[in-house]
């Protein structure tokens, strides 16, 4: 009865204009769910009456939610263009300041990157016991995998009688409540359940490999009854979903029509005023061309003019001297004499003429040049006004261009999104059925296992991205298990489940709070006008070759926040992903097993300078470091990560465990080699204790600072607060918060702050002041690495090949360098040069310390290609060192495989085992192929070049394989004992295939 009512009153309200069908149809589901729901507990007419007033509360709070987040985008879309356009810069540093690290070091707000990590330590903070406990160890060999199921199952409810589970249990519900109240304070489209335990991932692959009906059959018979007393409601939804992608693509379409017209009008107005300056630049052309014609003449006229003067002025002279010479003989003939007076004067007369013709062509010759050079004016006149013009037309048809290309892109995905729908979900309104069932679970499969960005797929609240990983209800924890050990995560992905949880909600907080709800709609918004800015720049050919352009423009801010949002993460071919993903995995783990040899000198220059730029003494951040590093200081690690610090000790994944049951040796075991070599090598370890320790000694050094007010800070640490904006006020309010104490010291808490903005923003200066410290690559240089192209997309994927190894380059031009010499002075640049020359000795110290573990002498360090190889180290390009003193690198490979990076090396390599030389083999010649397939297994065996190992692996396995199958062996070991003795001067103290003789000699290193 009370139903008919409601759909009654529906109906007129309908009619009336005041609802639409899709919402009154939403509203009555959401009745009929809760009436199902209130008859458990109250009389059949009281339940539809509580159900119905329920509903339109519901309803009017999801209205006034999205007004709210409505109003939410426009403050934070208003309040990021006005920092953009307020960075003393220009809009296009202050966009992309907006997002990464500003590498002007101007910035005074906040980035996504910088918040997304201080959200993400707030999360692991609460979490901090569990993450300890049940992380990797041992290289990532070891995890409680077993702890961890009961981890889920104290989620659910479940006593285990386990202290770790239950604590990791308590730890991730309170950090999840946490991160959603987060979320939806800033606009987050989520909707917040009680009996939310923990994300359900899918595993789209193995889905699609089970069909519907094997996926349907397994996850049916787990799901709890509230699972499906939702349907309905998603069903409705849906049906109004499949009206609202029609209307989408209705606007959609319109939009692009009306768009298009703009950017061929924009673009007309800009080819007409570029064909204007066009134009203009062939008339001055043609001018100068006519101007230097006349200068010519005028000047042949003046060289004909002045030639008849000294013509006429030389026979008056000659005339002169012959009168004087021979008066006396002409005195008696007067009629001779008047002969040559006469012929004399006819003579000057016709050279007065001559005179005045030239006068007259060099004054005419002049008035045209006059007249040339006013046209001339008038014609640059012209083409300034054009150019002028092409600035301020050039990104609005650009950016016209842009938005075009991405509501193609849109309208696209939405009629893939029709085609799912249709004939799906039927339009009338009833209880759930198996049919309805059916339908609802046929589309999340086929929105499981689409090629549609999630990003675009439908759904209002409850199909927005973290909705839809709440939507399954499972009936316990061994449900939930069951389906995840099939279909979801695996058995050894749990831990991976709950951190991964997290880092994605941090993620989205920081766009959220930095950018708005909509925070695609602001970063379109700032790149218009930063291509608006570049428009109006002076964009010469030498501008736009300006490397700085490759990381700030507006058209790098699109492809940073494509990094930030994980639209690059996300594999367009999953297939095409693997193949150059794991030949890059493998190229890690045969490369990089002794990259610790060289982070460690450099890292310790860095992290001293970058403390010491901060007033923090080198010898408390070095005692820092070892405390880090210790394997008995467990209790200095967990203090770091409870004081919000994130560390990827607890994020990396167990590599010796495998996901599924049914995988002979799991999920991508290149991934896992690659993550091995830099865990076992003790990479990862001094990278976290570096990071760690710096960030524990800038906390410690705030505390001590807090009882002096702003003006008497210390000097290095008063600076850099200015710097990131911090006033005396504000200062006030960071140094009362309450300080945390551990083993005797004092440190600064972000979360003790009374305004957690300040206290967040102090947090996010030392973590951007740390990127001086440790190098690693932020979003700014991962897009560049990436060339802004998706991942599984061939050219994307040959973008991250070339790129493979050169981040850290780009990273140090990004902070110190960019720092001397952006606004470059004299100090700056002085700076700059003591730190290269303490990076050059970190260098030699590399490359000696590399000579020793592949059983060579020190090179000799009174040769200035030493040195020279030394300064590359140090900056990061340590193999191009290599070529100062050789033709080859350290893999024997040559200037344009080094620079194509080591995946095309490889594919070199292959080549010349995969083709022989075939005439050599037909004539009975020897051949290098033995030669070529040892020296292939030395180079890219996984885990050969350890550090603390490669040496009795080269010497015990790589010359032993090279004796097998090259029968020229001793000639190919005595050529590389030649190659060091002409390339270095060196000697081997462990030759190759021999057993070592002596220790190395150190004094080779000495000048002799």
């Amino acid at each position: 009865m009370a139903q008919n009512r409601l759909r009654d009153c529906l109906n007129a309200r309908v009619s009336a204009g005041v609802f639409s069908k899709e919402k009154a149809d939403m509203l009555e589901a959401l009745a009929t769910d809760l009436e199902r729901e209130y008859r458990e507990q109250m009389a059949p007419e009281l339940a539809g009456q509580a159900a119905a007033a329920e509903a339109v509360r519901i309803m009017r709070e999801a209205a006034e939610a999205n007004k709210r987040r409505t109003a939410l985008q426009i403050m934070a879309q208003t309040r990021a263009l006005d920092d953009a356009a307020t960075h003393p810069d220009g809009v296009v540093a202050g966009g992309m300041a907006l997002l990464v690290r500003d590498m002007r070091g101007k910035a005074t707000f906040s980035n996504v990157e910088a918040r997304k990590e201080v959200v993400l330590g707030q999360l692991f903070r609460r979490a901090e016991q569990g993450l300890n406990a049940f992380r990797s160890k041992a290289a990532g060999l070891v995890q409680n995998t077993a702890g961890m199921r009961n981890v889920v199952k104290e989620l659910f409810g479940e006593a285990t009688n386990d202290a770790e589970a239950k604590g990791f249990s308590k730890g991730f519900t309170d950090a999840s409540d946490y991160a959603a109240d987060r979320f939806i304070a800033a606009g987050g489209d989520l909707t917040k359940r009680e009996d939310w335990r923990l994300p359900q991932v899918h595993d789209a692959q193995r889905i699609r490999k089970a069909g519907f009906e094997g996926w349907r059959d397994t996850i049916m018979p787990l799901l709890d009854d509230r699972t499906w007393s939702r349907l309905e409601s998603m069903r409705q939804e849906l049906i109004g979903e499949r009206r609202t992608v029609e209307d989408a693509i209705a606007t959609a379409t319109k939009q692009r029509d009306e768009l298009k017209a703009k950017a061929g009008a924009s673009r007309q107005q800009f080819e007409s005023v570029s064909g204007t300056a066009t134009s203009a630049e062939r008339r001055i052309r043609d001018l100068d061309r006519q101007l230097a014609e006349v200068n010519r003449e005028l000047e042949a006229q003046r060289a004909r003019a002045m030639e008849h003067q000294l013509n006429a002025r030389e026979r008056r002279l000659n005339e002169v001297e012959r009168t004087a010479a021979d008066a006396d003989a002409l005195l008696p003939d007067q009629q001779d004499a008047a002969a040559a007076a006469r012929r004399g004067d006819a003579k000057a007369g016709r050279d007065r003429v001559r005179a005045g013709e030239a006068d007259t062509a060099i004054s005419r010759l002049e008035s045209r040049r006059a007249d040339l050079e006013r046209q001339l004016d008038a014609q640059r006149v012209r083409r300034a006004d054009a150019e002028e013009a092409v600035k301020g037309k050039s990104g609005h048809w650009q950016a016209y261009e842009e938005d075009l290309r991405r509501l193609e892109q849109t309208i696209s995905d939405l009629e893939k999104n029709r085609r799912i729908i249709k004939d799906r979900i039927t339009a009338e309104p009833g209880a759930i059925n198996a049919a309805h069932r059916e339908e609802v679970l046929r589309y999340i499969f086929d929105q499981m296992t689409s090629e549609v960005p999630a990003s675009l797929k439908p759904g209002t609240m409850a199909a927005s991205r973290h909705n839809a990983r709440r939507f399954f209800e499972f009936k316990d924890a061994d449900s939930w298990l069951a389906y995840n050990d099939k279909f979801g995560a695996g058995q050894g992905g749990l831990y991976d489940v709950l951190v991964g949880h997290m880092e994605g909600m941090a993620r989205d907080i920081a766009l959220t709070e930095i950018l708005g709800p909509k925070h695609g709609a602001t970063v379109r918004a700032l790149q218009e006008a930063a291509y608006k800015a570049e428009g109006a720049r002076d964009m010469g050919v030498l501008a736009r070759l300006n490397p700085v352009r490759s990381v700030e423009s507006a058209a790098a801010i699109g492809r940073t926040y494509d990094v930030l949002s994980g639209r690059l993460g996300a594999a367009q071919s999953e297939l095409t992903a693997a193949i150059f993903g794991g030949i890059r995995n493998w190229m890690t783990a045969s490369k990089l097993g002794s990259a610790l040899v060289s982070a460690v000198p450099a890292d310790s220059v860095m992290a001293t300078w970058a403390a010491k730029a901060n007033g923090v003494p080198a010898v408390k951040l070095l005692g820092s470091v070892l405390k880090q590093l210790n394997p008995a200081s467990e209790a200095d690690r967990a203090f770091a990560l409870r004081m919000g610090i994130v560390s990827s000790a607890v994020m990396d994944s167990a590599i010796g465990s495998k996901r599924f049951a049914d995988e002979i040796v799991g999920q991508g075991i290149t991934g896992r080699m690659a993550s091995f070599v830099v865990r076992a090598q003790g990479l990862s370890a001094w990278t976290n204790g570096m990071k760690n320790a710096f960030m524990l000694e800038m906390m410690g050094h705030v505390a001590d600072n807090a009882g002096k007010p702003l003006g008497e800070v210390d000097a290095p640490l008063r600076k850099m607060l200015e710097r990131y904006g911090f006033s005396a006020t504000d200062w006030d309010v960071i140094r009362a918060a309450p300080q945390m104490e551990h083993e005797g010291a004092r440190f600064f808490d972000p979360a003790n702050v009374s305004d957690r903005q300040l206290g967040e923003r102090l947090m996010e200066a030392i973590i951007e002041e740390r990127a001086f410290a440790v190098l690693e690559p932020d979003a700014r240089v991962r897009q560049l690495t990436t060339g802004g192209l998706q991942r599984g997309t061939f050219m994307g994927e040959m973008a991250r090949s070339a790129m493979l190894f050169k981040s850290f380059s780009i990273t140090m031009a990004t902070t110190h360098l960019a720092r001397a010499f952006i606004d470059a002075n004299g100090s700056k640049v002085a700076q700059l040069a003591a730190l290269s020359t303490m990076l050059t000795l970190a260098g030699a110290v590399s490359i000696q310390a590399r000579q020793i573990i592949t059983g060579k002498d020190p090179r000799r360090m009174d040769d200035p290609k030493f040195w020279g190889a030394a300064w590359m180290q140090g900056g990061g390009a340590g193999i191009f060192g290599d070529f100062f003193a050789a033709g080859l690198d350290r893999g024997q490979q040559g200037l344009p495989m080094t620079l194509a990076g080591p995946v095309f090396g490889l594919a070199d390599q292959a080549a010349r085992l995969a083709i022989p030389d075939y005439r050599k083999v037909l004539e009975g010649e020897p051949t290098k192929f033995g030669a070529e397939v040892a020296r292939f297994v030395r180079y890219n065996l996984p885990g050969a070049n350890l550090w603390y190992s490669r040496l009795v692996t080269d010497r015990a396995v790589m010359d032993t394989i090279q004796s097998m199958v090259d029968p020229d062996y001793r000639q190919s070991f005595r050529r590389m004992e030649d190659r060091a003795r002409k390339d270095y001067g060196q000697r081997f103290w462990w030759r190759p295939g021999q057993a070592p003789d002596r220790a190395p000699d150190l004094e080779a290193a000495l000048p002799r």
